[in-house]
């Protein structure tokens, strides 16, 4: 009886190598996926794309509630209320990401511009750094 319990309280090692390897793969999972996520929440739209975006969802949901009430209202067939909705937002929706696209684009270009002009003008400093500063050395005939 006294050999069953050393063998019950005894683990195997393959079995607690097993756990561990479990356990690191695990803590490497949440360390990248919390790595991913940090990097995820350091990229920012800026306020006026944001802006737009959710004006448009905002707009669209507000054009669905009155063509509902709209039809309703007017007694329209079921099918007259779905291609009303249905044109409604496709236009209008389509229109919107049209106009939020070029904000974006528009962003987006004149931020590369910035940083275009920030580096070339980083390069000509270091340039004029890198050049030795010329001494001018009077001319034999001019020393006289």
């Amino acid at each position: 009886m006294a050999d069953k319990e050393i063998a019950t309280d005894q683990k195997d090692p393959a079995k607690a190598t097993k756990q561990s390897d479990k356990q690191a793969k695990a803590d490497k999972a949440k360390a990248d996926k919390a790595k991913k996520q940090k990097e995820n929440d350091g990229i920012q739209l800026p306020v006026l794309v944001e802006f737009m975006v959710t004006f448009s969802a905002i707009f669209l949901v507000l054009v669905f509630f009155a063509i509902v009430g709209i039809s309703l209202i007017t007694g329209t067939t079921l099918l007259d209320f779905v291609a009303r909705t249905s044109v409604s937002i496709l236009v209008i929706g389509s229109l919107l990401v049209i106009i939020t696209r070029q904000i974006s684009f528009g962003m987006l270009k004149s931020s590369m511009t910035i940083d275009e002009e920030k580096s070339e003008q980083k390069q000509s400093d270091e340039q004029q750094k890198d050049e030795p500063k010329k001494v001018e050395m009077p001319i034999a005939s001019e020393a006289k």
